[in-house]
């Protein structure tokens, strides 16, 4: 079931080659942020000093990576366009 349909247009295949590509770099940057967090909250063991509203920022940018990522994902199997993507998003 699609999750957004504004119009009889269809995804390209450059669309869904951006759209794949996007996806790629959000899954690496979501995995490059989850390293960050745990050598973070690792040194903060180790000093026995946390954080916690720095903790809570990094674990907030990972959850609206991966929100994001989730997005690009359903547009990918809905076939969304990037017009529709957009639209999508501010919502």
């Amino acid at each position: 079931m699609a999750l957004f349909r504004k119009s009889d247009t269809k995804q390209t295949s450059k669309e869904r080659k951006q759209l794949s590509e996007h996806l790629a770099e959000l899954d690496g940057l979501r995995e490059e942020r989850l390293e960050d967090l745990g050598s973070l909250a690792f040194d903060m063991h180790r000093r026995g000093r946390f954080v916690n509203n720095l903790l809570q920022e990094r674990v907030a940018e990972i959850v609206a990576i991966e929100e994001e990522a989730d997005l690009v994902q359903q547009g990918l199997e809905d076939g969304l366009t990037l017009d529709e993507m957009a639209e999508l998003a501010k919502k």
